[in-house]
This record gives structure tokens, C-alpha cells and sequence, in this order.
């Protein structure tokens, strides 16, 4: 078809592939042009032909799962646009897929508007999340790193720093590293979510990761 934006969609059943696959050629301007089984049939395929504007991967697969598609596409230096599909909602897991180069994540019991909303914020913005996108993304890295980080008082901008750190700090270890009480910490908390509209740790790092703030 002239004019689509090509897809590819790597889920493990076949009953669910299809069914996301006809959804989302309805949602828009999109074909899904390759189907894959697992991670491991993906990138036995590469170079990419054609090459996908976005890739649409399942997280939980056999041989080779979500996650280490990621590494591997990190790896090789691979910068295809990825929004991962999954059951789980957890927050961890999500931060280090975001880490990894994710541009958005979904339930995969999300609605269809969801589901269009994060194609069009993914292509068009570079990043989808439900919390981050409440804010106009049109400035560039380096003005949005300066506006946002100007916004921060220097002790949030070091709780930012460790709460978005790959060592993953709990909120206790912050606190020590800081020297200050943890309710000090949950403070800072609070005034970090609250001026960057983000509602969990998880969107603060990937607010900060949009904005590249922790190399500001």
C-alpha cells in the first residue's frame, strides 16, 4: 500500500498478532509488513527489509523475550522507534526498559485510542507515556533540559540525579546519600513529581531521560 507507514509486530500468539494487527492498520496510515514469532526470529532477519518506522514488540516471549531484543538492538547501536506490549505493570521493569532505549510501553489490555495515542506521540514526538505527554514537547533537548532543570532548587535537582540513577537507590539509600531523613526525601519528592507533572518514579525517569536532565 502507497502512502502507510510500515510496521513490524513481534508477538508469540497468534490469535493476539492478528488481532493487534488489524487494529492497528484501522488506526491510521500503518502495515504491519512483518510478523515474528519470538526476538530471536526478529533479528535473524536483520538488515531490516523494509525497515520499520517502528517496531512493536511483546514482552514476555519464548527463545528470546522483549527485554533482550532491547539489548540487543542497544548493542548493535539499532535505533528503530519500540513500543513494547505487555500484562505486567511493573515499575522497575519498566524503568530499565526505558533505559534501554523503549519509546513507550503499554497493557496490552489498553484501549484502541491508547493504543493510536501511543503510535502518534512515538512517531511524532519521539516518546509515549501517559503521564509525560500532559505538557507541549515541541522545544528542543537543550532548551527543554535548561527550562526544566531551571524549575529545581539544587538539593531536587541532586534527589533527581539519584532517583534516576541506574543504581536504582531506594528512596532510604537517597536519604542517607543526601543526609537528610527520609521524610525530607519524600519532600523533595513531592515538589519533583508536582513541577513536572509526573505522578510515579517511572515517569520522572523518563521525563528525565526526554529531556536529558541528568546531563544538564
Amino acid at each position: 500500500m502507497e502512502n502507510t507507514r510500515p510496521f513490524y509486530l513481534i508477538e508469540d500468539h497468534v490469535l493476539v498478532r492478528e488481532g493487534f494487527k488489524k487494529l492497528i492498520e484501522e488506526l491510521g496510515p500503518y502495515q504491519v509488513v512483518r510478523e515474528f514469532d519470538n526476538g530471536r526470529q526478529l533479528i535473524e532477519t536483520y538488515p531490516f527489509n523494509p525497515p520499520p518506522e517502528l517496531l512493536i514488540l511483546d514482552i514476555e516471549m519464548p527463545e528470546m523475550n522483549g527485554k533482550a531484543v532491547m539489548h540487543w538492538l542497544k548493542t548493535h547501536d539499532i535505533k528503530i522507534p519500540v513500543l513494547l506490549l505487555s500484562c505486567e505493570e511493573n515499575e522497575s521493569l519498566i524503568i530499565s526498559l526505558f533505559r534501554l532505549g523503549v519509546r513507550g510501553y503499554l497493557h496490552k489490555q489498553c484501549s484502541a485510542a491508547t493504543l493510536a495515542k501511543a503510535i502518534e506521540d512515538i512517531l511524532h514526538t519521539g516518546y509515549y507515556h501517559d503521564e509525560m505527554f500532559t505538557k507541549a514537547l515541541n522545544t528542543s533537548d537543550k532548551d527543554a533540559c535548561n527550562k526544566y532543570a531551571s524549575l529545581l532548587t539544587n538539593r531536587e535537582l541532586e534527589f533527581l540525579r539519584l532517583a534516576c540513577s541506574d543504581r536504582e537507590y531506594n528512596y532510604d539509600e537517597i536519604g542517607k546519600m543526601m543526609d537528610i531523613h527520609t521524610r525530607t526525601v519524600n519532600k523533595y519528592r513531592e515538589a519533583v513529581f508536582d513541577k513536572f507533572g509526573v505522578k510515579t518514579r517511572a515517569g520522572l525517569i523518563l521525563f528525565a531521560i526526554k529531556h536529558k536532565l541528568l546531563n544538564c
